[in-house]
């Protein structure tokens, strides 16, 4: 019996950064992308436990952009590398929907803070017109970063805030070898169906990859209830697990959160798929919590899922 999604929208996607490169990530996401500080702290011996991170006194900031509550991006500060793009399965990518995708490219090449490693190019799959515009580069943090511009119509699109030269993170981009079994906790879990399947050769993630460039990948987007996705990329059997040391988030982009109006079924459903919390419920204060609950779970490719409680009973 195929079940409804019980989670929301995509809250956070967190990217483990250097103690000595935080600032600089801070400053690339504030000056270039016009990112809010949200939150600046410490993660706290609440969260730590949460998260099963080792160290409370760890360093986070959360950004956003202005008049977003969804897609926020969140630096904490561990001692692990990031791994290489497309190096191993996890979370990968961190797309950003923007308005002007090849001016912005250009600001970010010659900022310094990150290496364009993907032109901005447009995008069409299954067979139909160019949907999107975009191009690929590192940051700071050694996260891989989308930047997207939406060609098609419509109103179902996240597109930038009015007035916002670069919007929310509004998709999600997971690595895995075989679907099937590595999408339990999002499919059987949280009830996030395939929304759309195709394949395609992307020549740009192939050259990243060390693959053939006409290789085709196999994408699936999975949906919850609000506008923001998560795209799957089937990737060949030999790609490794991503490796870190316990009491550690996987490096890099390594927890996406989403948000969920219907925390206690989520937590539920997670549970009844064989998936258990790593660590204690807790009720956070601070964004992007607003005093509601959270929980963290553990993915089949070892990333890490947080569910986040959504006070508002909207769904986005």
């Amino acid at each position: 019996m195929t079940r409804q999604p019980v989670v929301d929208d995509v809250a956070t996607g967190t990217v483990t950064v250097a103690e000595g490169r935080l600032d600089e990530a801070v400053r690339a996401y504030r000056h270039l992308f016009g990112y809010e500080v949200r939150h600046e702290g410490r993660l706290g011996e609440q969260l730590a436990l949460t998260w099963g991170i080792s160290d409370p006194n760890r360093s986070v900031v959360v950004l956003g952009a202005e008049g977003e509550e969804r897609g926020l991006v969140r630096f904490v500060t561990g001692p692990t590398p990031p791994p290489a793009p497309y190096g191993s399965r996890g979370w990968t990518a961190l797309e950003i929907t923007v308005q002007d995708v090849d001016s912005l490219t250009e600001r970010v090449r010659s900022s310094g803070y990150f290496h364009v490693h993907g032109e901005a190019s447009d995008f069409g799959f299954g067979g139909l017109p160019p949907a999107i515009r975009a191009s690929q580069a590192i940051g700071p943090a050694g996260e891989q970063v989308y930047l997207t511009q939406v060609l098609a119509t419509g109103t179902s699109h996240v597109r930038p805030p009015p007035g916002c030269d670069v919007g929310a993170l509004f998709v999600a981009v997971l690595l895995c070898t075989d679907p099937d079994e590595q999408l339990e906790p999002y499919v059987s879990g949280l009830g996030m169906n395939p929304a759309w399947r195709f394949e395609a050769a992307v020549e740009v993630i192939s050259k990243q990859a060390g693959l053939p460039l006409d290789h085709e990948y196999e994408f699936i987007v999975l949906a919850p209830r609000g506008r923001t996705r998560v795209e799957v990329d089937r990737f060949p059997p030999d790609r490794p697990a991503r490796k870190h040391p316990g009491g550690e988030l996987p490096p890099g982009f390594g927890l996406l959160s989403f948000y969920t109006s219907d925390f206690d079924a989520a937590v539920t459903g997670m549970r009844g798929a064989g998936y258990p919390p790593v660590g204690p419920i807790s009720t956070v204060d601070t964004p992007p919590y607003g005093g509601g609950r959270c929980a963290v779970f553990t993915g089949e490719l070892g990333e890490k899922i947080e569910l986040i409680e959504s006070l508002t009973k909207e769904t986005p």
